[in-house]
């Protein structure tokens, strides 16, 4: 009897390890959250559904928005495409160490700007033009950018126009040209400065004047322009006094 006593409580020893085992082994590794969270401003976060022009809805004051992966900015059919609110004072836009992608999508005529008293900044940030081309004249194809601007260690492989009384600064942000019929940059208004940037590709940078706009000045300083193929460094066209 003691015998069958051991044998049964040595059987459910073995089969309780076995259970515990099979227990253990069936529990898998929570997944993460999978939801294509991309985006962080102020501490929320932003699914990959969300635009720039969404997540500065009614903000106010200073905006940080650290985009992790690829995040998008809706252009329009209008001039002018002004984000957020009259309240905003800064809006910082930030890829990160990795240099996130921040690509501009929608009809692509307007120029892309906040309020007149309000600053937006580029910060670490590829750039990618998915915008349509229509009939813009001189800039068509061209992303479009107005008002108070700085770009701060992006990449910038599509061409952009500057418009709409612009007051921009780029520093150490690399151009590549790539299109032969496009400028890295073409200047039509506004006081605009570059300083320790490089310039690759077809084409630099153009000053011209577009319809009613004014250029009022344009700095050049400790910048590179290598093997362009198309156009020299700097070509300027009409300048209106």
């Amino acid at each position: 009897m003691k015998k069958l006593k051991k044998l049964l409580a040595l059987a459910l020893a073995i089969l309780s390890c076995a259970i515990l085992f099979c227990a253990c082994g069936d529990e898998k590794e929570k997944p993460s959250t999978g939801d294509g969270t991309q985006t962080e401003q102020d501490g929320s976060t932003a699914t990959v559904a969300t635009t720039i022009n969404a997540i500065l809805e009614g903000k106010t004051g200073d905006v940080s928005i650290s985009v992790k992966t690829l995040t998008k900015l809706n252009t329009s059919s209008n001039q002018t495409l002004t984000l957020g609110s009259s309240a905003l004072q800064t809006v910082v836009i930030n890829g990160g160490t990795n240099g996130a992608m921040l690509e501009f999508t929608g009809a692509g005529a307007s120029a892309v700007q906040v309020n007149e008293n309000a600053t937006l900044v580029f910060k670490n940030l590829t750039l990618k033009d998915s915008t349509a081309v229509a009939s813009q004249g001189y800039s068509t194809g061209y992303i479009k950018f107005g008002g108070k601007l700085r770009f701060e260690n992006c990449k910038i492989y599509d061409g952009i126009a500057l418009k709409n009384n612009a007051n921009a600064e780029f520093k150490d942000c690399d151009f590549r040209s790539s299109n032969a019929s496009k400028y890295a940059v073409w200047v039509s208004a506004g006081n605009v400065s570059f300083k320790d940037c490089t310039f690759t590709g077809t084409r630099g940078i153009k000053i011209h004047e577009e319809y009613n706009s004014d250029v009022v000045s344009v700095s050049i300083e400790d910048c590179e322009f290598e093997n362009l193929t198309k156009k020299p460094a700097l070509a300027i066209g009409d300048i209106r006094i």
